[in-house]
């Protein structure tokens, strides 16, 4: 996409060396690159979606819980699904912006704008619309406008505004009477009290439309007051006086049914950024948003079946996903919105694994000659697209007989999460046979022919710690994770859909599913390597350049150290500061900025589960999980280092980002001697635990004592 590779890199910083979190996949990259926080600071440790012990019933089940809902939404056992340290409500992102008197739009991004039309106990409307006023801003009237229209989704879903303060007043914008409600969040540090929001295209598209909702005859459900039926069209980004040439004629951003609103959580570049171009020319300063993958076929193009690396509809998709780009900096441009006053931050997710085989044409280069691959429905062969749906207990029962292959439930994913049924503890044998059968597994590849491995890692409960995977709600913690060859998406017999035909078919009976070829949430390197984009008048002009290894939680403390703000709370990541121009960071810094760039880095290593002290742990629990010794003496031996390496840890860890929040954002004085302490602990506490990655057998004393 050149329009957006060019813009990042001749007015900005295109940073190629970034990261993701783990489980490497949209929810919990959006949360963490939003907060600031790692999934066990933030309450998304497993997403898109995940299973939860339920009390006395988690001997015959788990529940299972979207990871997607509104901020304030609870989980089956009461607690927030947003939830950080002691149990409490994450802080929400919009505050610190809405506190310094700027609303903030949001268009399909996770979490901040409603995700469901649920009007039951935990719902996101029954979250949203409680106690409020009569019409649309109630459970009652959210539930009226559903089954008068059947548009709750278009209408109520993925686009919000959080308002500041004076818009919320009466007369304002985002008053009771344009269709505000009160923006509740009852735990979040401070208080915060007498914001509202507009929530849903009912409410938003009027102010950016310019014109109210249509609307029809009286209903009892809205205590007789009008139901407002319709909302006013936004169109996408094409929507502005001098087009550039060959863009195609503007579109009103609708469902598929084309009804004006929310059109669904895969939005196109063209309708995300009409969006946010809208809402920036209405006012509302701050705007976040998603755009789709390009690799899923999102027109009918290829029946709706993913594209191989170079095919012409992938292409096709990509110069359309570039035009949408293209016609946002240059409207935005227009309204005298450009990198030399505004601070743009364009990231992504999480990277893929190509799931699938090679062209058939291998001299393809996806540009003078598009790349080409057996259509899916037809026989596999080495030239196929998908993934390999894999039943993971028709495996188990086939190639090992465990009496636990049914006895447990998973989050289904290439990285799967396993909750046995009961929440057993690490170290009990039927969990330790269970891991050490998962991780033999065999599953035969539909378009190699080979027999491969399953096992890459496979993380228990002290390494899901160290990777971040654990917070502060003990139902959600898996019994284990596998990271798993990525050519398969594991899943449970009784999702499976059909049944495989035992004992002749091959273990787990893997079938390639064309519909998906680009698997994440893995720890592969093509999946956790992404980048970020910075441009802004505080942002250096660096081009591309991987001179700085980041993650997602640096985004939110760099946002704010560039815009001079700072948040209610201390976010896990650190300020960029390569990227940003020193003349406009604390004078402390100024003075002290290549030895505490030198701390940022060592600090990554230690603390982001890419970095190298997580990557090392992933190894050390794969070795201690296979092990079968007498008394599980090397078991235990492996997983006692990881817990106390853990501890070590998150001590230090916490003292680096002491220091390092202190001099960004609380003004504090620096002391050479205490970085240079606090550097070589970091690298020494890495080196031991690289040196443990590489001992056959547990040490005898505390490797990171």
């Amino acid at each position: 996409m050149p329009a957006l590779h060019a813009f990042l890199t001749q007015n900005g910083s295109l940073l190629s060396d970034d990261h993701t979190i783990l489980i490497a996949h949209t929810a919990g990259g959006l949360m963490s690159t939003a907060t600031g926080l790692y999934p066990s600071g933030n309450g998304i440790g497993v997403s898109n979606s995940y299973q939860e012990f339920t009390g006395e019933s988690n001997e015959t089940e788990t529940a299972f819980q979207e990871a997607f809902t509104y901020w304030t939404d609870p989980t089956a056992d009461g607690l927030p699904n947003m939830i950080t340290a002691g149990q409490k409500n994450t802080p929400a992102p919009w505050v610190t912006f809405t506190r310094a008197g700027c609303s903030v739009g949001a268009f399909s991004y996770a979490n901040i704008e409603l995700e469901n039309t649920g009007t039951y106990p935990g719902g996101d409307v029954t979250s949203v619309f409680q106690n409020g006023t009569p019409g649309i801003a109630s459970p009652q009237g959210a539930i009226a406008h559903s089954t008068v229209r059947g548009l709750a989704s278009a209408d109520l879903e993925g686009i919000a505004i959080h308002c500041s303060l004076t818009a919320s007043q009466p007369g304002g914008p985002c008053s009771q009477e344009n269709g505000g409600v009160s923006d509740k969040l009852p735990q979040e540090p401070g208080g915060y009290e007498g914001f509202n929001g507009l929530f849903g295209a009912i409410s938003v598209n009027p102010l950016l439309a310019g014109k109210p909702a249509t609307t029809n005859s009286s209903s009892p459900e809205f205590g007789g007051k009008p139901v407002p039926s319709v909302a006013p069209p936004v169109n996408d980004v094409y929507d502005y006086k001098a087009t550039i040439a060959g863009n195609p004629p503007t579109q009103p951003v609708q469902d598929e049914s084309g009804n004006a609103g929310f059109p669904g959580f895969d939005p196109t570049p063209a309708q995300a950024l009409g969006y946010v171009a809208s809402m920036q020319e209405h006012n509302i300063p701050v705007t976040m948003a998603y755009i789709a993958d390009a690799h899923d076929d999102h027109s009918g193009r290829n029946n709706f079946n993913a594209y191989g690396p170079g095919q012409k509809g992938y292409e096709e998709q990509l110069k359309e996903w570039n035009q949408g780009f293209a016609a946002f900096f240059d409207r935005l441009g227009q309204d005298g919105i450009n990198h030399s006053n505004t601070l743009f931050v364009i990231t992504v997710d999480e990277g893929d694994h190509f799931a699938g085989g090679t062209p058939i044409n291998p001299a393809c280069n996806g540009v003078s000659e598009p790349c080409e691959y057996t259509p899916a429905g037809t026989t596999v062969n080495e030239h196929s697209v998908g993934e390999q749906d894999v039943d993971i207990n028709n495996a188990l029962e086939q190639e090992t007989s465990d009496p636990l292959s049914s006895a447990f439930n998973i989050h289904e994913d290439d990285a799967p999460t396993f909750y046995l049924l009961g929440n057993p503890g690490s170290d009990e044998p039927g969990v330790r046979q269970l891991e050490r059968d998962v991780a033999k597994l065999k599953l035969t590849n539909q378009i190699n022919g080979q027999s491969e491995p399953v096992l890459e890692h496979l993380a228990d409960r002290a390494d899901e710690r160290i990777l971040h995977m654990i917070n502060s709600d003990p139902n959600r913690t898996p019994t284990f994770t596998l990271f798993g060859n990525p050519a398969f998406y594991y899943q449970e017999e009784s999702a499976f859909g059909y049944t495989c035909p035992e004992p002749t078919g091959p273990p787990g009976c893997p079938v390639v599913n064309g519909e998906f070829a680009w698997n994440h949430g893995g720890d592969q390197p093509e999946v956790g390597n992404t980048w970020l984009g910075l441009v802004g008048p505080t942002v250096r002009q660096l081009g591309q350049t991987g001179s700085a290894w980041t993650d997602h939680t640096d985004v939110q403390p760099t946002v704010m150290a560039a815009l001079g703000l700072h948040s209610d709370y201390a976010p896990e990541g650190r300020v960029i500061t390569q990227a940003l121009d020193p003349s406009t960071l604390p004078r402390e810094m100024q003075h002290h900025l290549f030895s505490l760039q030198a701390l940022g880095a060592i600090y990554k290593q230690l603390d982001a589960p890419f970095g190298q002290f997580g990557q090392d742990s992933e190894t050390v629990s794969t070795r201690a999980v296979q092990t079968a010794s007498s008394g599980e003496t090397a078991y235990e031996g492996f997983d006692q280092q990881l817990e106390q390496c853990a501890t070590a840890r998150e001590a230090l860890a916490g003292e680096i980002n002491g220091l390092l929040t202190g001099v960004e954002f609380g003004g504090a004085h620096v002391s050479e001697p205490a970085v240079l302490r606090l550097a070589i602990r970091g690298a020494w506490l890495i080196a031991q635990m690289h040196w443990l990655s590489q001992s056959p057998t547990p040490p005898r004393y505390p490797v990171c004592g």
